[in-house]
């Protein structure tokens, strides 16, 4: 796993409240399938391929993006996916610096 990889589990872990073990998982109850497809979209925007984000998560690249659209289709419909909507705002604020990560790696508000 790359260090880019282990950060953005790190402060996913810290903004959501899931272990990074649990993210990493191969678990399907949600928010976890939608963090792990969260890290995948950074990794690409990062410039990873979808092949080796995928990898790095222990996913399937097909997964990954099908994960990617649906995350892009939660925001037209808000109603189900309001957890996952907060965890990445804060996620995202998080790895653009608008929200520290304190000493014990939880996130700072």
């Amino acid at each position: 796993m790359t260090p880019l990889t282990k950060d953005l589990l790190s402060i996913m872990a810290a903004v959501s409240g899931f272990s990074t073990r649990s993210i990493i998982s191969r678990q399907r109850k949600c928010p976890l399938p939608a963090l792990r497809w969260m890290i995948g979209r950074e990794l690409l925007r990062h410039g990873y391929s979808n092949s080796f984000a995928a990898r790095e998560l222990r996913l399937d690249h097909a997964t990954l993006l099908h994960g990617i659209k649906t995350l892009d289709a939660m925001k037209d419909d808000e109603k189900g996916w309001r957890l996952e909507i907060e965890i990445e705002k804060r996620f995202n604020n998080a790895i653009n610096g608008k929200e520290g990560i304190n000493e014990q790696g939880a996130a700072r508000p």
